[in-house]
């Protein structure tokens, strides 16, 4: 809504605001914000006019008989096959860095659904990932899948999954943990869990602490 009245009124793109300071129009994320903060009221509703209600019953029909095969399926393979397979992926980590990197960017676009069923299944898909070493995997997982796609779309089921994982010692765990505030999305609910960041600020490892104060730095910002 903000992007589109930004490009047709101010005939600026607005939307790069949202996560950093905008690299060529004067137009920094603390203005984003207080422009977003406009619409926070706003009631979004959709509306759908059936103009054909025998043919939509009918339509409707034929959908749910072959949709339900396909559904029982889905539910069937998640249950029986999909834990198996994925303990088989956390102990190989994937044969490379790009397959890895594209269950975990696979999995923020499956969040963007929103649908409350899915929250805990790729929450559990994205945790063998947590200590994946490659950088091409690391930089797509806590800042861009968890910090700004998660925390927006499930942000009580990925909070009290990050109180968990942040007791993990594991370095890799816990930069991606704090890292997961540093994105704006993430920013804005590092006020409902201080005590994440106020725990991985007293792990001394040089990776962790930068991570910790990325994240304080973007809170600040947003806050100020």
């Amino acid at each position: 809504m903000l992007g589109n009245i930004g490009t047709t009124f101010l005939g600026l793109t607005v939307g790069c605001a949202r996560c950093h300071d905008h690299k060529f129009d004067p137009v920094p994320a603390r203005d984003y914000y207080r422009m977003l903060s406009a619409f926070t009221t706003t009631v979004r509703t959709e509306m759908d006019i059936n103009l054909d209600p025998e043919g939509y019953e009918l339509k409707k029909k034929l959908y749910d008989l072959e949709h339900t095969p396909l559904a029982t399926a889905l539910k069937k393979y998640e249950k029986e096959q999909l834990p198996i397979a994925l303990a088989a992926w956390e102990k190989s980590r994937g044969p490379d860095s790009r397959v890895r990197r594209a269950v975990v960017v696979g999995a923020k676009s499956a969040a963007r659904t929103r649908r409350p069923e899915w929250a805990e299944p790729l929450l559990d898909l994205l945790e063998p990932a947590l200590k994946d070493e490659n950088e091409y995997v690391r930089k797509n997982l806590g800042p861009f899948t968890i910090g700004d796609q998660f925390l927006r779309s499930y942000p009580d089921a990925t909070l009290a999954r990050l109180r968990k994982w942040m007791e993990d010692p594991d370095e890799n765990v816990r930069w991606n943990v704090a890292m997961a505030f540093a994105a704006a999305s993430g920013a804005r609910l590092a006020q409902r869990a201080p005590d994440i960041l106020d725990f991985l600020a007293k792990d001394e490892r040089p990776s962790v602490r930068n991570a910790v104060r990325a994240a304080r730095r973007r809170v600040r910002t947003l806050a100020a």
